[in-house]
């Protein structure tokens, strides 16, 4: 799962690093709001942690594809190749799918200043 926002001014998509699986987590992490440098326009602004969206890591995915045709080609003599190879990238998958899903749908409650 990566983490991003999207540029304000040119709508860029900007990554952050982070070991986050949940806006919460993110939050204790990095604050309650974090500025980001655009890559792309290199304008620097602050935004909320639920602005934040989550998406498949699809490089991991391949990984995970690549690791199960590598078993597969090991394990062919012994008749698990259906299950090797569409097993492992589906279950890396679906776990990333649930940890995306449950990132977006999750959010912090704001909490408004009172002016003085």
């Amino acid at each position: 799962m990566s983490i991003y926002i999207d540029c304000k001014r040119c709508n860029e998509r900007n990554t952050i690093r982070t070991n986050a699986t949940n806006r919460s987590d993110l939050e204790r992490d990095k604050g309650e709001v974090i500025q980001i440098r655009c890559k792309k326009c290199s304008t620097s602004k602050e935004y909320h942690v639920n602005e934040f969206q989550a998406q498949l890591n699809r490089n991991l995915i391949l990984i995970a594809g690549a690791v199960g045709f590598l078993l597969t080609l090991l394990f062919w003599r012994f008749g698990f190749v259906a299950v090797i190879s569409f097993t492992l990238p589906a279950i890396v998958y679906q776990v990333q799918y649930s940890s995306v899903r449950s990132f977006n749908n999750y959010k912090i409650k704001e909490i408004v200043k009172a002016k003085d």
